[in-house]
C-alpha cells in the first residue's frame, strides 16, 4: 500500500517537465501587436521648456508676454534659437488623471494662450527645435478652479430687486 507521502514526489533534475504547446498564431499575434502598438509602452514625459510660462488667458516666453497667438520661427531668446513646429493644449480633470489632448487647440508654427471654462489642470505641449535639437517640450501647469455657484444668493438678490420694483410701482401708482 502506498501512502500519500510516497505519491507526492517533488520533481528532480531527472524528471522531464511537461511541455505546454502554444499555437504559433498566438505567438505571432503577440509579437505583431507589440510592434504595431508602440503607444502601449510607457511614454516619457516631455521636458519642461524653461522660460515658457502659461496662465489662464496668457503666456510668456523669454520676456515676451501676450494674450494672443504668435509665431515662433527662429526666435532668439537669450542667445537660444527656438522654432515651434506644432503646439497644443492638454487637460486633466484631477491631479491623478491622465493628460488628454484638447481637440481644436493644435497650432502649426505658433503658440496660442488658452482661457478654459472647465476646471482642471492645463499645460501646453510643444514639438519644437531648440538650438538645432528637435524634441517634445511642456510648459508649466496652471489650474482653473470652479467658481462656486450660489443659487440661493442669486434668488435672494432677484427677489429683493422685484420687491423694490413693486414697492416703487405702488408709490408712483394712481
Amino acid at each position: 500500500m502506498t501512502t500519500a507521502k510516497n505519491q507526492m514526489c517533488p520533481p528532480t533534475a531527472l524528471t522531464t517537465p511537461r511541455r505546454v504547446s502554444i499555437p504559433a498564431a498566438a505567438l505571432l499575434a503577440v509579437l505583431l501587436f507589440g510592434l504595431a502598438a508602440p503607444d502601449v509602452r510607457a511614454q516619457e514625459e516631455p521636458m519642461v521648456l524653461r522660460g515658457l510660462v502659461v496662465s489662464d488667458g496668457s503666456l510668456a516666453f523669454g520676456g515676451l508676454s501676450t494674450m494672443e497667438c504668435f509665431a515662433v520661427t527662429d526666435l532668439n531668446v537669450g542667445g537660444v534659437t527656438v522654432t515651434v513646429h506644432t503646439s497644443k493644449w492638454q487637460r486633466r480633470a484631477t491631479a491623478s488623471a491622465a493628460w488628454e489632448d484638447m481637440p481644436g487647440t493644435e497650432e502649426t508654427g505658433r503658440v496660442c494662450p488658452l482661457s478654459p471654462e472647465e476646471p482642471g489642470d492645463y499645460r501646453m505641449i510643444i514639438d519644437g527645435t531648440i538650438d538645432g535639437e528637435r524634441g517634445l517640450y511642456r510648459s508649466n501647469v496652471f489650474t482653473k478652479t470652479a467658481v462656486p455657484v450660489l443659487p440661493g444668493v442669486a434668488a435672494v438678490w432677484l427677489a429683493l430687486l422685484l420687491a423694490g420694483l413693486l414697492l416703487r410701482a405702488r408709490q408712483n401708482g394712481p
